[in-house]
């Protein structure tokens, strides 16, 4: 199985041929994180442990993934070890898991519909970790109701033609958008990451805009 370094640090992954593989959403939301030390943070869709891996740097008390992909979740174990993170893992979607509250919820969640043309994927395991009919954002922002903290933060990557909904479905649930940032690739935006709030109506925070092209890997 191939090893591939997670950019901007020093940690080896190894990833599952024909498996859902970080990508540029994964770094952009790993370098968008702001964690206070000792938190508790908990992974939805974690995959093979990338964003978790990120979230380590900032020394939180607690890192628990979760993921319906039982493959992926072994692979995530030996990542942790390999790297020497402490983090806990489950098999189990997030409709399904059961945990005292967390004071950060990160995702990467799924954001194609079965009728997206574009779609070219044909692995099952990577249209179940990339397909809305497994997670969608209802379904998310209502379920990080019962797995958030009073105060606690949602950190959340999507596409820019779903923002206004987004941020709708948020409020609805009490989460309320505390910072923004915009990823270009080169005149297109391509990225949207948000930092949201529950319970509380913080002043809006929104950074520089990334350009992708010249993130580099280093």
């Amino acid at each position: 199985m191939p090893m591939d370094f997670l950019p901007h640090t020093n940690l080896e992954l190894e990833q599952l041929d024909g498996h859902f593989h970080f990508n540029t959403d994964t770094v952009l939301l790993g370098q968008f994180l702001q964690l206070k030390h000792r938190e508790t943070v908990l992974d939805i869709g974690t995959s093979t442990g990338a964003l978790l891996f990120y979230a380590s740097l900032h020394q939180p008390r607690e890192l628990f993934g979760i993921d319906i992909d039982e493959a992926a979740i072994e692979v995530a174990k030996q990542n942790a070890i390999r790297n020497q993170v402490q983090c806990a893992f489950e098999a189990t979607s997030m409709q399904a898991f059961e945990h005292v509250p967390f004071d950060v919820l990160i995702c990467n969640p799924p954001y194609f519909t079965n009728t997206n043309p574009t779609l070219k994927h044909s692995q099952e395991a990577i249209r179940q970790a990339r397909h809305t009919d497994t997670l969608g954002m209802v379904d998310f922002f209502q379920h990080s109701k019962r797995l958030c903290k009073e105060e606690g933060r949602i950190f959340l990557v999507h596409r820019p033609q779903e923002m206004e909904r987004v941020i709708l479905l948020a409020s609805n649930a009490d989460f309320h958008l505390e910072r923004l940032q915009i990823a270009y690739d080169r005149t297109t935006c391509k990225t949207v990451l948000f930092q949201f709030r529950r319970h509380k109506h913080p002043p809006i925070r929104i950074e520089p805009p990334i350009q992708i092209d010249q993130m580099g890997s280093a």
